[in-house]
């Protein structure tokens, strides 16, 4: 059979369905409703779909998969919850696109994290957390401040930092050695 007539018949069935089951969907209330809610876009809504859909084909099929899991999973969680995670994803939409692809970057090295790492993050977070207002309020202050020093002199300050700690640490296990026990002054005195 001629190549052409056999891409004629495929482009045929696939623009128009035949048979009782496409006479079953046609008529069916899920696609009456999805057709009246195509109806009731704008054409930019519908070009912003049109859009979408052509790059939802151009995913590979374990990505889509992937896209459905997470989209269940969403469906399945409280309202509440659901609340939460649309009003931090429209909060995240507003921001400039740099900002959002810093936050996708932090989140990438998130990832990459080791379970071990992401527990030590979590605690010192959550001791944070329970800090006074004002002492967290400093911290932050810092922060700011710190992240404005050239990479060079945040360098030699943490080594300044690590040097003195590690003195301090062995000057103070160096005393703890020499000192003599509670109890044995308790035995001198008697």
């Amino acid at each position: 059979m001629n190549k052409r007539v056999l891409l004629g018949i495929i482009l045929i069935f696939s623009v128009f369905p035949m048979g009782a089951n496409a006479q079953l969907e046609k008529d069916s209330p899920r696609s009456e409703s999805a057709r009246q809610r195509w109806e009731g876009l704008t054409t930019e809504q519908k070009d912003k779909y049109r859009e979408r859909f052509e790059q939802w084909k151009q995913f590979d099929p374990e990505r889509k998969e992937k896209m459905k899991t997470r989209f269940r999973e969403f469906k399945n969680l409280p309202p509440e919850k659901r609340k939460k995670i649309r009003k931090n994803w429209k909060r995240v939409k507003r921001l400039p696109v740099e900002k959002r692809q810093a936050i996708r970057n932090k989140y990438k090295r998130w990832q990459k994290l080791s379970p071990e790492r992401k527990e030590h993050i979590k605690r010192r977070y959550q001791k944070f957390k329970r800090l006074p207002k004002e002492r967290r309020e400093r911290i932050r202050k810092n922060q700011k401040q710190w992240r404005k020093l050239p990479k060079e002199k945040r360098d030699r300050l943490r080594n300044v930092y690590k040097n003195r700690n590690r003195r301090g640490r062995d000057h103070r296990s160096l005393k703890r050695q020499n000192r003599p026990q509670r109890r044995d002054i308790k035995k001198r005195k008697r």
